[in-house]
Parts: C-alpha cells; sequence; structure tokens
C-alpha cells in the first residue's frame, strides 16, 4: 500500500485479526488459506508474500513509527492452531519491545471504548495531510477529506485511551500465550 511506503507513524485499530505488518507467516497463511479455500496454492503464496513484503518497511533506514491497538478478541481465538499463535504471540512482544513500535490491547473490560465501527489506520506523512484507511468486508475506503480524518483520528485516540498501557499490554500477552 502506498500510503504505508511513505507514511512516518502509522496508528492501526485491528479488531478481527492481527494487522498485516505484524503477521508472522504461518498466522497470514492460516488467515489467508481460510478466506480464500478456492485459490491454488501458487495464488495463496503470491497473496501471502504480498502480505509479508509489506513488513519491510519496518526493517527500512528510517521506517514509519507504528501504534497498534489489538481488540482482545483477536489474541484469543487460535487462528491456524495452538503453535501459530505462540509464535505469533511471541512476535507481537518482540514487537512491542522495539523502539518503532507501540502495541496495546483494547481488553474485554473496556466496556465504553469506541471502535465497533470496524477496523482503521490513520497514516501520517511528513510532506502532506493525513490519509485514513476504513477496512470492510473484502473492501477498504481511502478518507482524504480532511473533516473526515479528523473523526478518525479522534476515534483512534479514544481507542488508545481505553486499551491497556504498552507494559499491561505485553503482561497480558504474556499470560495468553501461556
Amino acid at each position: 500500500m502506498v500510503y504505508e511506503d511513505r507514511a512516518t507513524v502509522i496508528t492501526d485499530w485491528e479488531q478481527r485479526g492481527i494487522p498485516g505488518l505484524l503477521q508472522t507467516e504461518d498466522y497470514a497463511r492460516a488467515v489467508i488459506r481460510a478466506c480464500r479455500p478456492w485459490d491454488s496454492p501458487d495464488a495463496l503464496e503470491q497473496t501471502i508474500r504480498a502480505r509479508l513484503e509489506r513488513q519491510d518497511i519496518l526493517s527500512r533506514d528510517n521506517p514509519p513509527k507504528l501504534w497498534v491497538v489489538i481488540a482482545e478478541g483477536v489474541l484469543r481465538q487460535a487462528v491456524g492452531g495452538p503453535h501459530v499463535m505462540r509464535d505469533q504471540l511471541d512476535h507481537l512482544v518482540k514487537m512491542s519491545e522495539s523502539p518503532q513500535a507501540v502495541i496495546q490491547v483494547l481488553p474485554f473490560s473496556a466496556s465504553d471504548a469506541p471502535g465497533a465501527d470496524g477496523p482503521a489506520a490513520l497514516f501520517e506523512f511528513s510532506d502532506g495531510p493525513s490519509v485514513a484507511y476504513l477496512e470492510g468486508w473484502e473492501a477498504g475506503r481511502v478518507v482524504e477529506d480532511p473533516k473526515e480524518v479528523a473523526a478518525i483520528s479522534t476515534a483512534l485516540s479514544m481507542i488508545k485511551s481505553c486499551a491497556l498501557s504498552p507494559t499491561d499490554t505485553q503482561q497480558l500477552l504474556g499470560e495468553i500465550r501461556g
């Protein structure tokens, strides 16, 4: 996605699955295979490779800062089985310890939390206005209107404020993994 490539800061809210930028290969494979049962093995591998190649932005010189909030239910669903989720949780802990990423979990107990409208991402750029991306079933919508982007930014800030702290998130990730 061109916005990921140009962004200096990416804020992502996900309530359905681990965001693509943080997926392990086995998790990506399990998610993609489950959603595309009729794709050929070659088509599946091509989609998996494309998803994983997006992660290259995180290891380049001057990578974007990443702030991700994930709904707790995502972490408790054993996508691909226990071993895939164990490795995925380990990867999230590792990423949460890196200086470029902040990872938070929106716990089940956050009853007043916004975010029911669905996944959203906000891309901030050093050379232009922010852009949002809203994701739906097999489709997405880029939002460039400044008023809409501001409203989405506010909603993402509210979600972050209702989520566990990064330290409490690491503790919860460890508990779920165990």
